[in-house]
């Protein structure tokens, strides 16, 4: 008698044409992947606030450095003058 081995004959769910899965799983999947969408949603609506915050850290860099420099060239004209 012929023996199969038992994983050559197991098949991923992926590969199943959708329409074999049941009614039970395709909810399960639906389920899965609304999570899913709600993860990814959730980590863009992180990414746009840390883009934001990354914009105004970098503005008020750039406000910074020029305050710096006002502050290096009050300094060398005082200097001049003692």
């Amino acid at each position: 008698m012929y023996m199969m081995n038992i994983d050559a004959v197991k098949i991923s769910i992926f590969s199943l044409p959708i329409f074999l899965l049941s009614l039970q799983e395709k909810a399960r999947l639906s389920q899965e992947l609304e999570v899913e969408c709600n993860k990814r949603a959730t980590l863009d609506a992180e990414v746009i606030k840390l883009r934001s915050l990354v914009e105004t850290s970098e503005a008020n860099l750039v406000y910074e450095k020029t305050l710096v420099t006002q502050l290096q060239q009050e300094i060398s004209q005082l200097k001049v003058f003692f």
